[in-house]
């Protein structure tokens, strides 16, 4: 920046500052723009008192705030004494309060302290110097600046303080009225009111107020809470879409008692989406106060607004689903044996009443032979009548009655004009109800009831969502009582399967006893048959004749089969009594002799019988004689279900802790699908088989529950036409466990 042409006479400034810092850089500028510059620095009243006694100064910059002293007092003091020389006021501490007043105590110009500012203050000096010579006055072109800062400054603090409590509540009543509270709290119009549009559309309802009247939006009289969409200032608004302002004296709406009617009022509409949702109405008494800019900015506070509102229904709208959605997990639609029907509906209908806000909700159920409502359970809110509004049988009701039975809700606004509800008008005044809402409960195809809400202080328009509420808990009702009449029916299955059970248990039982009756006979005469026949056949009674040999030795081999299945059979019914005891076996051993004795009748049914024990298996735990049982019926079967020509195999290793046992052999073979059944006492696999070889079926019974008694386990794998192969796997018994088992 060039030097002033202010060389040939020198420029006096005064300047009034307490801090050295800031005083230096005002130097330091000045002294860049003005080559002939004295600048005298006043720190204390002593000081200022002589420099206002000579004069010796063209300018003075002062701050507002001194320590001996304040701007404001040291500008009157010098335009007493010196009203041309022109004073600027550079401070950090003003407000356009100060500089109004100090422009009205004679203030040349105003600069907030700042690094822009402060490269400002040359040319402020020189036009204030210039103009002060030539007998002209600043037009304070840096006031208005800072009017037009601040006016900026108050309406970007209105935008974010009601951005702030959009983003920051969610309920309605509070949002508005601290909206309204901080739309006074920067204009101070006497009254700020904010509506929202009711249900019906029709009436504006006060949520939220701030202003000179004591009233609140719950306290105030219910003409001012309330009030018409048609009313004149407000009608504009939603006519024209935008803000309306009414310059006239207010009288055409409900006013506070004790308020003076307002010169002018203004009406913002809230929209979402094109439609009212809401107002904000201004009253003010000077109609100026509503310009072109403050309408604006009034309009985008609107918005704002707007987006609140929309914000807190959604809030609420998943708040309400969410307790919905409660409700409904709440109903179960599965019984146990202490629930009942009457418990459900009480249940729900505590929980629905909450929900809905009805002065009273109900349900009541249907006599379909006598065609009356039943009985009820009802929730009524305090002061409300407890009847529940149905009574009387169907023809009373002919309208509810087809509604209801189509399976559709029935829904009324106003029990008194409806003519719906002309021939049930009676019952409903009687009772109260002012609007009512009946949804069907159906069981099967016939109705079985109805789930209802009446309002009776007020009148209420149904909306959808309670509607689909009511649906929704009349469908879960609806799936309880499908599921009771279920329950009911599995219980009383329940029961007849029971006695069945008990039936057959008590017959098993008298099974067992008659088959061990009859073992237990047949087993003296046996040995006694068993006895004579060998003697016969060693010929101690008389050597037989040839053609008796082959006859005895069919009754020596029958004798044999049934003293097997005696023994079959008593091994299994001690087992049940009294399970055998356990001790090491030596399983290799056994199987050793058990080939041995049947070597014999192996080569009688021309069959190869191998063996492959392992050597030095250690021992398992079990009973000898049940395991001599096992590996009989395991080989009797291998040589009987095999044809001439056949082999047979048994097997005997040690794999990790248990010791194996596979008998396996090239027979008959068993089908697939009767795997599973081998092992069943009495099951035969094909009973030709078995009226040729015989047996009852308990031989493999007894393997399985021989083997399972000791801890081990039996499994099967087989062809039909290629054989079958029986594995058995014992634990392996150690010292310990003969230890513990004696302990």
């Amino acid at each position: 920046m060039g030097r002033s042409d202010m060389t040939v006479q020198p420029l006096r400034v005064l300047l009034l500052d307490d801090n050295p810092d800031d005083r230096s850089a005002v130097v330091r500028t000045l002294r860049r723009e003005f080559f002939n510059l004295h600048v005298e620095q006043i720190t204390d009243a002593e000081s200022f008192e002589r420099s206002l006694e000579t004069g010796n100064f063209d300018v003075v910059i002062t701050e507002h705030q001194l320590s001996w002293t304040d701007g404001l007092s040291a500008l009157r003091t010098i335009k007493a004494a010196w009203p041309s020389r022109p004073v600027v006021m550079f401070t950090d501490a003003g407000s356009e309060e100060i500089a109004v007043a100090a422009m009205k105590a004679g203030m040349d110009d105003y600069l907030p302290k700042s690094p822009r500012n402060l490269e400002h203050l040359p040319a402020v000096i020189r036009v204030t110097t210039e103009q002060a010579r030539h007998g002209q006055f600043p037009p304070n072109r840096n006031l208005r600046l800072l009017q037009s800062e601040n006016q900026q400054s108050r309406t970007l603090s209105l935008l974010v303080e009601v951005s702030r409590i959009v983003a920051t509540s969610l309920d309605v009543d509070t949002l508005l009225q601290d909206v309204a509270e901080s739309i006074h709290r920067h204009f101070e119009y006497p009254a700020v009111r904010l509506f929202t549009l009711d249900d019906e559309g029709q009436t504006l309802v006060l949520r939220g107020y701030s202003g000179i009247s004591a009233d609140s939006p719950k306290s105030a009289a219910p003409e001012v809470r309330r009030q018409p969409i048609d009313q004149s200032t407000i009608a504009c608004a939603n006519h024209i879409g935008k803000s309306h302002v009414a310059s006239e004296t207010i009288t055409d709406h409900p006013r506070p008692a004790g308020l003076v009617p307002a010169q002018a009022e203004v009406c913002i509409p809230i929209l979402d989406a094109g439609s009212l949702i809401g107002v904000i109405e201004l009253e003010s008494n000077c109609e100026a106060d509503f310009d072109e800019r403050t309408l604006s900015l009034l309009e985008t506070v609107a918005d704002t607004v707007s987006i609140g509102l929309r914000n807190a229904r959604l809030y609420e709208e998943s708040q309400r689903r969410l307790q919905e959605l409660t409700l409904l997990s709440r109903i179960p639609v599965g019984f146990g044996a202490g629930l009942n029907f009457d418990a459900l509906i009480s249940g729900t209908l505590k929980e629905l009443h909450e929900l809905v806000n009805a002065d009273r909700t109900y349900f009541v159920t249907i006599d379909p032979e006598t065609l009356t409502w039943e009985r009820d359970h009802a929730q009524v809110a305090p002061g409300v009548e407890s009847r529940v509004g149905l009574a009387g049988t169907f023809a009373d009701m002919p309208v509810e009655l087809k509604r209801l039975s189509t399976g559709k809700p029935f829904a009324v606004f106003d029990t008194t004009f409806d003519p719906r509800v002309d021939k049930t008008r009676d019952m409903y005044l009687s009772q109260g109800t002012q609007s009512t809402l009946l949804v069907p409960v159906q069981f099967g195809k016939r109705l079985y009831g109805a789930l209802g809400c009446d309002y009776c202080r007020d009148k209420h328009v149904w909306r959808p969502d309670e509607i689909r509420l009511l649906e929704a808990v009349a469908r879960q009702l609806e799936l309880a009582l499908d599921n009771l009449h279920l329950f009911e029916e599995v219980r009383l299955r329940a029961d007849e399967l029971a006695a069945a059970l008990t039936r057959l248990e008590e017959l098993d039982r008298l099974k067992d006893k008659f088959i061990q009756n009859v073992s237990h006979e047949l087993r003296s005469p046996l040995a006694i048959v068993h006895g004579y026949v060998e003697m016969l056949q060693a010929g101690e009674l008389g050597e037989l004749q040839p053609e008796q040999r082959k006859p005895v030795a069919i009754i020596a081999r029958r004798v044999r089969m049934l003293s097997d299945l005696v023994q079959d059979i008593t091994l299994i019914l001690e087992a049940e009594v009294s399970p055998p005891t356990s001790e090491a076996v030596r399983l290799d051993e056994l199987a050793q002799v058990a080939v041995e004795d049947f070597q014999l009748a192996a080569e009688q049914a021309e069959l190869a019988l191998c063996v492959e024990i392992a050597p030095e298996l250690p021992p398992v735990a079990g009973s000898p004689d049940y395991m001599r049982r096992v590996l009989d019926n395991l080989l009797g079967n291998a040589i009987k279900f095999t044809s001439a020509g056949g082999t047979i195999t048994v097997r005997v290793w040690r794999q990790e802790e248990q010791v194996l046992l596979e008998v396996s052999d090239t027979g008959v073979g068993i089908p697939p699908h009767q795997l599973e059944r081998v092992f069943e006492r009495f099951y035969q696999v094909d009973r030709s088989i078995w009226q040729r070889y015989g047996g009852m079926g308990l031989g493999l019974a007894l393997v399985k529950e021989t083997v399972e008694t000791y801890g081990g386990h039996v499994t099967v794998e087989s062809q039909v036409g290629e054989g079958s192969t029986f594995t058995v796997m014992l634990p392996i018994i150690t010292n310990s466990d003969f230890e513990n088992a004696e302990l």
